[in-house]
């Protein structure tokens, strides 16, 4: 059983770190209304990876890795939203 729990939370960060990386991405695409110079380009993966870290850290300090979403409730809610805040 707690192979299975190692394997989920694997997955779910694996699955933040994408979806985080899109959103950054696209909040660059959309700021530059899709013409990316090389250097905001540069920005970004210099900055990517470090937004990427601390996203990754705020979620892992607020428990969001710990609960079982299939079993979602107020507190996971809570939970994220203080996370992400």
């Amino acid at each position: 059983m707690r192979k299975i729990q190692n394997w989920k939370k694997a997955v779910l960060v694996v699955i933040d770190v994408l979806l985080i990386n899109t959103a950054y991405f696209l909040a660059f695409f959309f700021r530059f209304e899709g013409k990316i110079s090389k250097s905001s380009l540069s920005d970004y993966r210099g900055q990517a990876l470090w937004i990427t870290f601390i996203f990754i850290l705020c979620f892992a300090l607020f428990k969001l890795y710990r609960s079982l979403w299939a079993y979602a409730g107020i507190d996971e809610f809570i939970h994220g939203i203080e996370a992400c805040t």
